[in-house]
């Protein structure tokens, strides 16, 4: 709502949906993160705008979470959907031994956790056999 208030006219940049995402692990790759991709959604073309907003930005956040909690191991990003069902998001990393949240930490998870209730989905996060776990269901109504 600033930015409208303050801007000149001139309309903002589209804001990144799913259909971004390829871009989004060919920067992240460029700069060095290993990132595996598992994409079976089905019929993306009719997901909600909306859906795909917060999609990329939970993506997005997971990204930049494991590169500060595990820098240069290798990220799993696993992506499944259909129309009528949900959007799930997985992104798994490996957990470096004694790694702690250090100061300010898990305040991408709150905001994150907010954003995709917001958007009615679910969210959960843990450790599990030495990996970090991110999953999220968005809906993704028929």
């Amino acid at each position: 709502m600033l930015g409208t208030l303050r801007s000149d006219g001139a309309t903002a940049p589209p804001q990144p949906t799913l259909a971004d995402l390829r871009e989004l692990f060919h920067e992240v790759r460029a700069a060095g993160q290993k990132v595996v991709v598992a994409d079976t959604v089905e019929q993306r073309d009719l997901l909600p705008t909306q859906t795909g907003r917060n999609a990329y930005r939970v993506v997005q956040e997971a990204l930049t979470n494991a590169r500060k909690h595990a820098p240069g191991s290798s990220v799993v990003v696993e992506l499944d959907g259909r129309p009528g069902d949900a959007l799930r998001i997985r992104v798994t990393n490996p957990t470096p031994y004694g790694a702690s949240a250090g100061p300010g930490g898990r305040l991408g998870l709150v905001g994150l956790g907010e954003r995709v209730r917001m958007a009615g989905g679910t969210m959960a996060h843990a450790r599990h056999d030495g990996r970090f776990v991110l999953d999220v269901q968005l809906p993704w109504k028929a």
